[in-house]
């Protein structure tokens, strides 16, 4: 019914999927501070585009809470199918990202068999970078980062700077996490970190010899 109402809408061919290569289909990620409007754009892009939000809030995951998280409303969710709200106990043990990585990855998946557009909207960067990124982090690494630190303030601040946060990421073994960024340099770790020794040797000093994303960056 959905469907048939946007075609109707927005004037999109009712064989539009059979003109498209779905295998080429995106994943949209939407991410923002509090209260910046992503909530309302998701929902007006999930109804444009045939999509279903995906909500990457280490806050939102938990039952309840509504108003303090800033959760969409009964009346939002209705406009568009929300996946992972209210999946948490509050009092049950800390959500780890990589079990929200296990459980959301499979909701793309079948997103995509069923030829709709996965739109991942939230505020905590961590949760949409193990999504997006080739991330392999030991599955009994419990060093990961739980909710409630890393939800954004209400006044657009993180409570953990980006800097905090880059700095966690650096303490974590290269043997638990691995970043694909650049697939077209073959020059190993110490080749590209030489070469910012002689690009930019402050930088060089504040950056580990191994972090291969931030020395690419």
């Amino acid at each position: 019914m959905q469907g048939e109402t946007a075609h109707a809408q927005f004037g999109i061919p009712t064989n539009y999927y059979g003109m498209v290569d779905m295998s080429r289909v995106p994943v949209l990620a939407i991410l923002g501070s509090t209260g910046c409007g992503k909530s309302r754009l998701s929902i007006e892009l999930a109804r444009r585009f045939f999509g279903e939000i995906i909500s990457a809030d280490s806050m939102q995951v938990y039952k309840s809470l509504d108003i303090i998280t800033a959760k969409v409303t009964k009346e939002e969710r209705q406009m568009a199918p929300h996946h992972m709200l209210d999946i948490v106990d509050p009092l049950s043990l800390n959500f780890t990202v990589m079990q929200f990585r296990d459980m959301t990855l499979p909701i793309i998946d079948d997103l995509l068999t069923r030829e709709k557009l996965p739109i991942i909207v939230g505020g905590t960067n961590y949760y949409i970078e193990a999504l997006l990124w080739n991330i392999l982090m030991d599955h009994d690494d419990k060093s990961t980062p739980n909710n409630s630190p890393t939800r954004d303030s209400p006044d657009g601040g993180n409570k953990i700077s980006e800097s905090s946060r880059e700095n966690k990421n650096d303490s974590i073994s290269p043997k638990k996490m691995k970043f694909e960024i650049d697939r077209d340099t073959t020059e190993s770790n110490e080749e590209l970190f030489t070469k910012l020794k002689k690009a930019d040797p402050e930088m060089a000093k504040r950056i580990h010899p191994n972090n291969r994303r931030k020395i690419i960056r």
